[in-house]
């Protein structure tokens, strides 16, 4: 065995264990990404409760962030944390529109920004905050049903295809075998 093949064969030995490691990194960076994805949209998918929650805590006379506690104690899990976050940095001293704006970073839910915007009206210029968030949290749910009729209907012409390849040929078959069959041409 001489020095040439050796070096060769750490090479290969380097070269596999490096695809190796960016494959594997690679899965991990999908993985956290497909992660990110559904935590999103679990949390869109809780916004309009969160919001009811929270307009029904301000409307009993509670102040924002003291709401905001109490609807984290309620919500489930991946909510309530970032809920706590955001009132924690209320806490903390910054106003309640930037703490939203950082939760809106935080989960990656664009709903939260019009969120944000309704709490920093609410801050800034002293208006209703209840009613307003029972709207936002009606149109949330308006928009959603809005987006799942969209789906539905478009489910039959994703559906046309396959039948038109697969299952239309496989009918035909079936029906018309026999006949050929039986009539000699097969």
């Amino acid at each position: 065995m001489n020095i040439v093949s050796l070096m060769l064969r750490v090479l290969v030995s380097i070269s596999l264990t490096g695809w190796l490691i960016l494959g594997t990194l690679f899965l991990i960076w999908i993985d956290f990404k497909k992660r990110k994805r559904q935590r999103a949209l679990h949390i869109s998918l809780l916004l309009p409760n969160v919001v009811e929650v929270i307009a029904l805590y301000l409307s009993v006379g509670l102040a924002i962030q003291e709401a905001i506690t109490r609807a984290a104690a309620v919500v489930p899990k991946p909510v309530n944390v970032e809920l706590d976050l955001v009132v924690q940095s209320i806490g903390l001293g910054m106003p309640i529109s930037d703490a939203m704006h950082l939760f809106v970073g935080r989960t990656g839910c664009h709903d939260g920004k019009t969120l944000a915007l309704l709490f920093h009206q609410a801050d800034r210029f002293g208006s209703g905050t209840v009613d307003k968030l029972q709207q936002f949290a009606e149109n949330l749910r308006e928009r959603r049903l809005n987006d799942l009729e969209r789906v539905g209907k478009a489910a039959p012409i994703k559906m046309l295809i396959p039948l038109i390849l697969f299952i239309f040929p496989a009918l035909l078959i079936v029906l018309f075998a026999p006949i050929l069959i039986k009539g000699g041409l097969v």
